[in-house]
């Protein structure tokens, strides 16, 4: 049972996709039609984009793009500029910055920050995006 208990914890998604797999039969009972209602083709395709990107995460790939592009940026402020340009929505953060981050994200559009993330991507020294997004966000906060 301890073992079933471990299980469940570890494989969330798992678990609640095989509860919910067997809930629905109970609306749409089985027949010989059900296999037809699996498309394969993107199984697989997925299947190979999770072997990809887990392939990618052992060799330290995220890891790196992270570090090059977040370990150029020197405050909180920043790094919420060049994140929220690079598609990230949610944002988790100290009671301190709160305030002064909402400030600078309401400050600008989603485009401007796409367009200083882009920026700062294409740079290649943590000197010259200092400089940069310092003067960038200087006008907002």
């Amino acid at each position: 049972m301890k073992r079933v208990k471990e299980f469940i914890k570890r494989e969330t998604v798992l678990t609640a996709a095989f509860l919910l797999a067997a809930l629905s039969m109970v609306f749409v009972s089985p027949d010989r039609a059900y296999g037809g209602y699996v498309d394969y083709q993107t199984i697989a395709l997925l299947f190979c984009l999770m072997a990809v990107m887990a392939g990618f995460q052992k060799l330290g790939i995220f890891s790196y793009i992270g570090r090059e592009l977040l370990g150029r940026v020197r405050t909180g402020r920043q790094a919420a500029a060049v994140l929220v340009g690079l598609g990230m929505r949610k944002l988790s953060m100290g009671r301190a910055f709160v305030a002064q981050t909402k400030k600078m994200i309401t400050g600008m559009t989603i485009s401007r920050a796409r367009e200083i993330a882009c920026k700062v991507c294409d740079m290649e020294t943590a000197a010259e995006i200092q400089e940069y997004l310092t003067s960038e966000l200087r006008d907002i906060l």
